[in-house]
């Protein structure tokens, strides 16, 4: 839809002019699910689950985390997910 589209757009441009990442990262960013997935989370006020950490001075690529702290995005980890979900292993 059309408020993902603009998102993903504002996302791109981002990590373009990002002077931090680099070419490889960049061009790798626009082609995987990573952008859309962080633009349909935002425009549909969802948390994304990922094992991925924010790192400040990455360059080799783009981690999710960066981008939902760049653009108000709610995340988190699988633990910590199932954590505020109540959710309990037995045997």
């Amino acid at each position: 839809n059309q408020p993902v589209a603009n998102l993903y757009a504002q996302m791109i441009a981002w990590v373009q002019a990002n002077k931090q990442f680099s070419d490889a990262a960049k061009a790798e960013f626009a082609s995987v699910a990573d952008g859309w997935l962080a633009a349909y989370a935002h425009a549909n006020s969802c948390t994304i689950i990922t094992e991925e950490k924010f790192i400040h001075n990455i360059r080799k690529r783009v981690p999710i985390p960066n981008v939902c702290d760049e653009f108000d995005i709610p995340y988190t980890d699988t633990f910590d997910m199932l954590r505020s979900l109540g959710c309990q292993f037995t045997s």
